[in-house]
């Protein structure tokens, strides 16, 4: 093993250009010329909006993108070797020796069928009598409680956080110099992002790991990164080893993007009088059954939720908050009509056969949420046509251009298909999705996790405006603390199952404290 410390750059992207290949044989240029370098032992962080080319940077990195064309001058350079020039077989291993990846969606990037533990195992170079050990050894460096548990539970049985750290154990396993994490903490609630960027800064200084850090976080990036380097439109407009935001004199794209940031940190809403009552729960509880002997079947019955009650009415932004595993997303999924097996009672202002058109659930993996097979044009047509009767095609496609430039795309994007979009990109095309239909009451289940500062703040105030427009009602369920304080008239604190806060939005400061 070469001595890294001794190296100057452990990578180093050099006049990096990527076009995407397009079915009308056109070409997309997702990445001009990109000049990245990665030291030892740091943590680099790649900035920028929705789209601009962060992800695609990853992947090439990870020699992970198909139907592409490279520009001539790239150059990828891991460990002084020149992984480009080598054969596709020689690429993949010498990727695979010095580098790992930490994906923005644990659950999508773990096979469901297996348990955690012999994931992780097969991610060993070479293995050892002891393998159960060895994997559980890393689960307590990853601060995971119950190790054993976990070692032996399945994906859908452990919260985004702890996924996540399985994630990075899995990545550690094979003890990689670098590990490129793509957004990992977007999905993340303040705890859980704690902990996992408290564990970025100690294996970069005490085991000499190197992170390429890509995210739109811009506090995260500004507390983690000893280096950053800012994309915009696939070009590198900004860099820097400073704390980003103490940074003066940037490019006015990138500002913008810094002012929305700190206009969403100091503004809150205004209060609203309640007008009518589109939905109410009454002591509506929640049992999920943990199976505890395949083969007898008998599952133990555990409350997710405990008698919960509250209502929202037309023209209000209601946030929905809490830690991993509080209820928050059973609870949306109940409003949603995604669950139906609870306890309770839930009342609402039209009929049950129409409560679908009413009421539209956006995910937070859109993802999972998209068909792959159908483009964004016919996605979108099929949810109008599903509830209404189909206009002229000439009114229904200048419904569906409509909507998707209300979320800021432009109409280029009807054509294209799931496996084409970055992860902010398939959030809004969700959001476009329940939007043609006019909704009275959107959830919104961290649907804006994987949008910058920038959008996120567009989107928003879009749907403020909707607001009025449709008269109708938002409930965002966020871990975003500024998200929550700067759009919610009104918040929803749960916590193991129940209700523990009800009001305004509540301020806190860096350290969690309420000021």
């Amino acid at each position: 093993m070469k001595d890294t410390e001794k190296l100057k750059n452990i990578l180093a992207v050099k006049d990096l250009s990527v076009n995407y290949l397009l079915e009308d044989g056109s070409r997309y240029p997702a990445l001009k010329r990109i000049q990245i370098e990665l030291k030892p032992g740091t943590i680099h962080a790649v900035i920028g909006q929705t789209g601009s080319g962060k992800s695609t940077l990853g992947k090439a990195i990870l020699d992970n993108l198909s139907n592409v064309e490279l520009g001539r001058e790239s150059s990828i350079v891991i460990m002084e070797t020149e992984v480009l020039s080598l054969s596709a077989v020689a690429r993949r291993r010498t990727i695979c020796d010095w580098c790992a990846s930490l994906p923005q969606n644990p659950l999508l990037a773990m096979n469901p069928t297996l348990i955690c533990g012999a994931q992780v195992a097969e991610a060993f170079k070479t293995k050892t009598q002891n393998q159960r050990r060895a994997v559980i050894d890393l689960f307590v460096d990853m601060q995971l409680e119950e190790p054993e548990t976990i070692y032996s539970a399945y994906p859908h049985q452990l919260s985004l956080g702890q996924l996540q750290r399985v994630c990075l154990a899995m990545a550690l396993a094979r003890k990689p110099r670098i590990i490129v994490a793509d957004e990992p903490f977007s999905s993340l609630d303040p705890v859980n992002s704690s902990i996992l960027s408290s564990l970025f800064g100690r294996l970069a200084e005490s085991e000499g790991t190197s992170f390429l850090f890509i995210t739109h976080d811009l506090k995260l990036a500004s507390k983690l990164a000893h280096a950053w380097t800012w994309i915009d439109g696939g070009e590198v407009i900004a860099k820097g080893n400073n704390p980003l935001l103490q940074t003066a004199h940037l490019p006015d794209r990138a500002q913008k993007v810094i002012d929305a940031f700190h206009a969403m940190q100091i503004s809150l809403p205004g209060e609203k009088t309640k007008e009518e009552c589109l939905l109410s729960t009454e002591d509506i509880t929640y049992y999920h059954g943990v199976r505890r002997d395949f083969w007898r079947q008998r599952r133990e019955k555990t409350a997710t939720l405990q008698s919960i009650g509250f209502s929202v009415h037309r023209g209000e932004f209601v946030g929905l908050v809490g830690p991993s595993g509080s209820g928050k997303s059973t609870l949306a999924k109940i409003l949603g009509g995604l669950i139906d097996d609870f306890i309770g009672n839930m009342k609402y202002a039209w009929p049950k056969s129409d409560y679908f058109r009413h009421v539209q659930y956006i995910m937070q993996d859109a993802s999972t949420s998209l068909a792959p097979l159908l483009n964004v044009s016919t996605i979108l047509k099929d949810a109008y046509t599903s509830f209404y009767k189909a206009r002229s095609q000439q009114q229904v496609d200048e419904l569906v251009r409509k909507v998707l430039e209300d979320v800021a795309l432009d109409p280029s994007y009807l054509k294209k298909f799931r496996h084409q979009l970055s992860g902010g990109e398939k959030q809004r095309i969700a959001l476009a999705r329940a939007l043609v239909v006019a909704p009275k009451i959107l959830i919104l289940d961290e649907s804006l996790s994987a949008l910058d500062r920038f959008v996120q703040a567009e989107i928003l105030n879009l749907l403020q405006t909707l607001i009025d427009k449709y008269e109708m009602c938002i409930i965002l369920v966020s871990h975003d603390v500024d998200l929550i304080a700067g759009h919610c008239g009104r918040v929803l604190e749960l916590d193991h199952g129940k209700v523990i806060y009800s009001g305004k939005p509540r301020i806190f400061n860096g350290s969690g404290d309420l000021l």
